[in-house]
């Protein structure tokens, strides 16, 4: 609602205007649906299919460290691959225990997130 107030000549005069609007219903075209974002593709360095005892890279990242050799036994938690990822170090841990079978990377390498860093048997 909205008043004005004229002045004219000494007389004042008070008009009271009413402001009404309506909405048109959305048509189709109107409306934007969102699109769902497209999947990433999973790459590897390993083209063997990684079995359940396999160690793989959590993230992308850098080898800083590899605290076992091959042929080497190891605990479940024990601490295998130290991978650095956005200024932190991550510990890599043995998922079960077992005997690795081989390492993939080295020291100072990049790696993607999955690619496969240990087998163990």
């Amino acid at each position: 609602m909205v008043e004005v107030e004229e002045v004219d000549g000494g007389q004042t005069k008070t008009t009271t205007t009413t402001a009404t609007t309506t909405q048109k219903p959305k048509t189709k075209t109107q409306t934007k649906k969102k699109k769902p974002a497209p999947k990433k593709k999973k790459t590897t360095k390993d083209k063997n299919p990684a079995s359940s005892g396999d160690l793989k890279a959590p993230m992308p990242g850098k080898i800083l460290q590899i605290n076992t050799k091959e042929g080497a036994e190891v605990k479940a938690g024990d601490v295998l691959i130290i991978l650095e990822a956005m200024k932190m170090e991550n510990d890599i841990t043995a998922p079960k225990a077992g005997v690795v079978e081989a390492i993939n990377v080295t020291e100072g390498e990049n790696v993607e997130a999955d690619d496969v860093l240990v087998k163990m048997e």
